[in-house]
């Protein structure tokens, strides 16, 4: 059974309840304050270790309170934390997070996560990553360098996941070096400069992504499910109705479960009714890390749900 290397962004959330988006100048009363630990990054590793996989986190805190709530959540949620790297006179990152109506919109300061020292992040993939190891990344840390250890990952013989969120224009290089590529609908769109509304849309986004080196592709698309591609191959896998009350995490959720059931030796495709439920699960819940089911709990809602 390989290993789960999430390589990403560790965040302090700080969430505030709001009946609607307001208007500049406006102030609106909110409520349900609540401070998480989150970031793209620390969720999905949290995901991965929560769901059965022996996880890593790699990444950079700050020398502040908020490093130490981070920290902290991420050791009590069993990832192993001894490559993330403590940066003095830096803040950790910071994400502001309005959630409305059940949906949420983020604000983000990256702080330490855009100081991660690149040379001690080439080290653990030289030197304690082996071949069959999972490498999970994101955008929420500097991209030249999650391009640099995605190569270096993929020459080690790893299985390579990058959900590209933030959104931005990705090239050639660090799509090539990408095994597992987990957008969703406007990633999708904002990564092939193409719509994918519809059905034909998402094929003629994914068959883009192909020709441009990405091995397979799984767009997730909310309430509509998600799209598998790969090489001509596509599935579709519905989500499983629940109440919701934060999807906060429902994404990085998704990412967690796949990474650990490839560090399990499972495929992507026959993986998408995991990944929904482990989301649906999630989504239910209040928070981002907390709201993460574990394994059994996920094991057992399988049984009942199918």
């Amino acid at each position: 059974m390989g290993r789960v290397f999430v390589l990403g962004s560790i965040n302090c959330d700080l969430v505030i309840n709001a009946p609607y988006l307001p208007q500049s100048g406006e102030t609106l009363s909110g409520g349900g304050f609540i401070i998480n630990a989150g970031g793209k990054g620390a969720n999905q590793a949290v995901a991965c270790s929560k769901l059965g996989a022996e996880t890593y986190m790699i990444g950079a805190i700050g020398d502040d309170p908020f490093g130490k709530i981070c920290y902290d959540s991420l050791k009590k949620y069993g990832c192993d934390c001894r490559y993330i790297q403590k940066l003095q006179g830096v803040s950790t990152g910071i994400a502001s997070i309005w959630v409305i109506g059940g949906d949420n919109r983020i604000v983000l300061d990256g702080g330490a996560n855009m100081r991660l020292d690149e040379k001690s992040v080439f080290s653990v993939i030289e030197n304690e990553c082996r071949a069959g190891d999972v490498l999970v990344c994101q955008l929420e840390i500097d991209g030249a360098l999650v391009a640099a250890a995605m190569r270096r990952a993929k020459e080690k013989g790893m299985i390579t996941v990058l959900n590209p969120a933030p959104a931005v224009s990705l090239g050639r290089e660090i799509l090539s070096a990408t095994d597992v590529l987990v957008p969703n609908e406007t990633e999708t769109e904002i990564l092939t400069g193409k719509k994918a509304g519809t059905e034909q849309e998402l094929l003629s986004a994914c068959e883009s992504l192909s020709a441009l080196g990405v091995g397979e592709i799984l767009v997730t698309l909310g309430k509509d499910g998600s799209f598998y591609y790969k090489k001509g191959e596509t599935a579709r896998e519905g989500i499983i109705k629940v109440a919701v009350t934060d999807t906060t995490a429902a994404g990085d959720t998704t990412i967690g479960a796949l990474a650990e059931r490839l560090a399990s030796g499972f495929g992507v495709r026959e993986s998408m009714r995991y990944c929904a439920a482990a989301s649906a699960l999630t989504v239910t819940k209040k928070g981002a890390q907390q709201a993460i089911p574990y394994k059994k709990e996920l094991e057992e809602y399988l049984k009942i749900n199918g």
